[in-house]
């Protein structure tokens, strides 16, 4: 039965764009459409649900003229909003709490980033947050940071999203990508930017060198797009190593999965995370964690635990770890259990879509 009328704005939407906002505002629309009548405001239209789309401008002005409409349009409509919060663009969050006052208009807001670094109190983002019906954010250090700024009450809400398993075999998945079987593989997923930092992943492979690549059958797969990428892969073939690191691109939501199944350690080298989903799902796959020691990630990775954490200003020190995970393979197996086991007790898609729903009926 259809309790109530949600609106979701989510200008970048997942299958259209590749990233962990885009994936997780998809499965929660998807997700919420079940028990709810949706409506969403996007770039792009979904054909794998039935809700109401509102088409965006990918103009600068139309977009925001669109924004404006579509979601004074909402609001008459009784509709309660779901957001998802970024530090940009301080003029278009007005209108929510003025549609508050005027119309009584709910809201539900998701804090998933925009940065940490500098966060000051905002006139406009605290009248925005003092007359939200929730808010959320996406890692525990975001909440804190929030709460401590705004002296506001932010409540953790893990971004997960329904993770599936391959049904192929890591020999036939190895096949499929001309890998060899027996090799030790590597996995990169994520966006090729400077916040990403994948240069230091990169780098580190440099440093062990083509013969030490050769000797131990290493590779490295790196899933994803971004500012980067010609960078890197013209550091990879300035050192021959192309035989060895290969750049997918983006990759289909649903082949992530196999990625997952035929690797056997997943690196994440970021400066800063919120919650990040593709370490989950690496969790959720039972791989070896070598992870930056970073905000949001060494909020869930604990050092010789159930991962491994590295300085990620320093490609000695990633590299070192990867020589004791492909030279001692009996210590990663521990880290895979407890990786696996964290992720059982901490994270879990139905929790998140059970607060959103309480949040919703506020």
């Amino acid at each position: 039965m259809k309790v109530k009328n949600i609106a979701v704005i989510t200008p970048q939407l997942y299958p259209f764009y590749i990233g962990g906002v885009e994936v997780f505002n998809y499965s929660i629309l998807l997700e919420l459409s079940k028990d709810y009548q949706v409506e969403y405001v996007s770039y792009d239209k979904l054909i794998s649900i039935t809700s109401k789309h509102f088409r965006l401008s990918k103009g600068k002005f139309l977009k925001y003229l669109h924004l404006l409409l579509w979601i004074t349009i909402l609001a008459l409509k009784k509709r309660v909003f779901v957001l998802s919060f970024s530090r940009s663009n301080v003029l278009y969050w007005l209108i929510f709490p003025l549609l508050n006052i005027l119309l009584g208009t709910k809201y539900v807001i998701i804090i998933h980033g925009g940065g940490l670094t500098g966060l000051k109190k905002n006139v406009i983002y605290n009248y925005l947050f003092k007359r939200s019906t929730k808010l959320f954010g996406v890692s525990e250090v975001i909440c804190k940071k929030y709460n401590e700024s705004y002296n506001i009450q932010v409540d953790y809400l893990p971004p997960v999203i329904p993770f599936k398993q391959s049904d192929l075999s890591k020999e036939k998945l190895r096949l499929n990508y001309s890998l060899p079987i027996d090799s030790k593989l590597f996995l990169y997923v994520g966006s090729l930017k400077k916040l990403k930092r994948p240069e230091v992943v990169v780098d580190a492979f440099v440093s062990l060198g083509y013969d030490y690549l050769e000797k131990y059958n290493i590779y490295l797969i790196i899933a994803g797009d971004g500012p980067m990428r010609q960078y890197l892969i013209d550091i990879v073939n300035y050192y021959k190593l192309n035989k060895y690191i290969k750049f997918l691109g983006n990759v289909e939501r649903n082949s992530i999965p196999d990625l997952y199944r035929m690797s056997d350690c997943y690196i994440i080298s970021s400066d800063f995370e919120g919650t990040p989903i593709s370490m989950l799902e690496a969790m959720y796959n039972k791989l070896t964690i070598i992870a930056a020691n970073s905000q949001g990630i060494n909020d869930i990775i604990i050092n010789e635990c159930n991962g491994l954490l590295f300085n990620n200003n320093s490609t000695y020190e990633l590299t070192k770890l990867l020589k004791l995970i492909i030279e001692e393979d009996v210590t990663t197996k521990y880290y895979c259990r407890n990786a696996y086991s964290t992720y059982l007790e901490k994270f879990s898609f139905t929790d998140t879509i059970n607060k959103i729903k309480i949040a919703i009926s506020l």
